[in-house]
């Protein structure tokens, strides 16, 4: 029997994961600290496909260090850009509804496209597959400063107040050099609201780093599967409930 999807809430661009046990959350019932506050309401719906989701201004911030293998990094790449397709609106969410924008990091940060550079669903996808593997440290604390210096209208974020303004970090494990993540994040919080995906075997350690990064709740806001070949496979599951599920919403 076909493994089932235990609902819509996929995680991987503010999509929440949540195929059994295989995407697993990070709870942290002890976290005291500030949220960044409640989202805006959503855009007023004008039929029943608008009204499944939410207009957003979304920052991916992709790990380029040496931590991903260039061909996970591929793998990586690929499952992304197959994801993008399947958000609503269908059939093309960033060409009028959605703006994405995409930096990879390692020791440095590069902008791969602003808010404002990919006009269409297929231009997104074409810019996430145009990344090449960087290598070297994982400074998550660098790019989550240069991540809040891209919530500006000159990057193309919106300042509509029914824009809900996001950031998803996908990353292979903690940070291990740069600036000061608790700094870094809570900045970064002032702009937008941030979810962590990481990807492969977390310690403990990794686990309580990246919960200091996400948003309150962390159960909502920062996941973990353990590969990127896992990834792979709940893109494809995700596929095969289209029939189903015609379009992956944002929201819970």
């Amino acid at each position: 029997m076909p493994l089932q999807i235990k609902s819509v809430l996929i995680f991987v661009f503010v999509l929440y994961i949540s195929f059994l046990s295989r995407a697993v959350s990070f709870p942290g019932p002890n976290d005291t600290r500030v949220d960044a506050g409640p989202l805006p309401e959503p855009v007023s719906a004008t039929n029943r496909r608008v009204s499944m989701a939410t207009v957003r201004d979304l920052l991916v911030v992709v790990d380029s260090s040496s931590g991903i293998h260039p061909g996970m990094f591929s793998i990586m790449k690929t499952q992304l850009s197959r994801l993008v397709k399947m958000l609503c609106l269908i059939p093309n969410p960033f060409d009028r509804y959605h703006r994405m924008a995409l930096l990879q990091f390692s020791n440095t940060v590069r902008v791969v496209f602003d808010f404002n550079d990919k006009p269409s669903t297929d231009l997104v996808r074409q810019g996430i597959q145009s990344m090449s593997h960087m290598g070297g440290d994982r400074c998550i604390g660098n790019a989550l400063e240069y991540a809040r210096g891209m919530f500006t209208a000159a990057k193309g974020m919106r300042s509509d107040p029914n824009v809900i303004h996001e950031v998803l970090l996908l990353t292979s494990g903690p940070s291990n050099c740069g600036s000061s993540l608790y700094a870094a994040t809570r900045r970064l919080y002032q702009m937008a609201n941030v979810y962590v995906l990481g990807v492969g075997a977390l310690r403990p350690s990794d686990v309580l780093q990246l919960n200091q990064i996400g948003n309150m709740p962390t159960n909502r806001h920062i996941f973990g599967i353990d590969g990127f070949n896992t990834l792979s496979g709940l893109v494809e599951e995700l596929e095969a409930q289209s029939a189903a599920v015609p379009c992956v919403p944002f929201d819970i």
